[in-house]
């Protein structure tokens, strides 16, 4: 990276802060006023999912896509505007399970690479980032809390500014495994993340000390934690399409969960993302309200919360 944007970069600060659940990350004075340079570096800090400097090669298999779960969140579900007796009216998963989303108190991740595209380039069976900018390229990866509060992050090398264009896309390549917390609460008790051997947690009513840590790996069973699923897709009304798919450490896409070590993911929000000549920056949030955390559970848990893994989450940029 040239010289005269070092000091930039590693004097500019992301800091962290939170409204109902939403992470904003906001681009400080300095870098507004660089934004408008073209030789622009910044970190756009994006969701829900997909890579960010993928090589523009066919995939090993073509991905089908459909919705993966099709799970509510739980305040549609179950909550009906109070605390409710159980999971009994989540969605039905099959085998006697039930299931819904919730809001974790913490989403740990690590991201490698951001980026926007002006078209999709998951499509098919291909990977083609010729139509994607690169706002994020950091081979050791930052390591973010969606569920944290006033958090500063140091601004790491990123790409070029963004040509003014229309940005139907927005992508991300992450690390294979999350770490969450979250409890939930119904007329019985209160219901506490544990870790649970494998690659889920155990809920303990009551547990001493609250919330636990625990850590979903991608690396056995992909986006499930029984059976390998490999690919992930989740339409949110009114806001987009989330698809994410595992990959090994080229970022190549693979079409079973062993040998991944990355998740690739893109974006398709309802409303694209414009900027101009005139843009000065972006602000990026990341929602993690209803949708960061699965609970399940099945009639012989009483309906009550006994599993949870990772949900997903949603970004939006906002141009200023």
């Amino acid at each position: 990276m040239k010289s005269y944007l070092k000091g930039v970069l590693e004097d500019s600060k992301i800091v962290l802060v939170e409204y109902k659940k939403t992470v904003f990350f906001l681009i400080n004075s300095t870098m507004k006023n660089f934004f408008k340079s073209k030789k622009f570096r910044t970190l756009f800090l994006s969701l829900s999912l997909l890579s960010g400097l993928l090589s523009p090669k066919a995939a090993k298999a073509e991905i089908s896509w459909s919705e993966t779960f099709g799970i509510s969140d739980c305040k549609t579900a179950i909550e009906g505007g109070g605390t409710p007796a159980d999971f009994s009216s989540a969605t039905a998963l099959g085998g006697g399970y039930v299931a819904c989303y919730v809001t974790p108190s913490k989403y740990e991740i690590t991201l490698y690479k951001i980026g926007i595209c002006t078209s999709d380039p998951l499509s098919g069976s291909h990977l083609d980032t010729s139509s994607c900018t690169l706002t994020l390229d950091d081979s050791s990866g930052v390591l973010v809390d969606l569920g944290s509060l006033n958090q500063a992050i140091s601004l790491p090398q990123a790409s070029i500014r963004p040509d003014p264009a229309t940005y139907t896309h927005m992508m991300i390549v992450m690390g294979n495994s999350f770490k969450l917390k979250g409890s939930y609460t119904t007329t019985n008790g209160t219901y506490h993340s544990q870790q649970e051997p494998g690659d889920a947690a155990k809920f303990v009513k009551d547990l001493a000390g609250g919330a636990q840590d625990f850590t979903h790996s991608m690396a056995t069973n992909g986006f499930n934690f029984r059976t390998c699923t490999y690919n992930y897709q989740r339409t949110v009304s009114g806001v987009g399409v989330v698809r994410a798919v595992v990959a090994d450490d080229d970022e190549k896409t693979v079409s079973s969960c062993t040998g991944n070590t990355r998740i690739v993911g893109v974006f398709n929000p309802d409303t694209d993302l414009v900027i101009t000549e005139a843009t000065n920056g972006l602000e990026v949030k990341f929602t993690i309200t209803d949708s960061g955390m699965g609970i399940e559970s099945n009639s012989s848990e009483s309906y009550q919360p006994r599993w949870g893994w990772t949900g997903d989450f949603i970004p939006a940029f906002v141009t200023f």
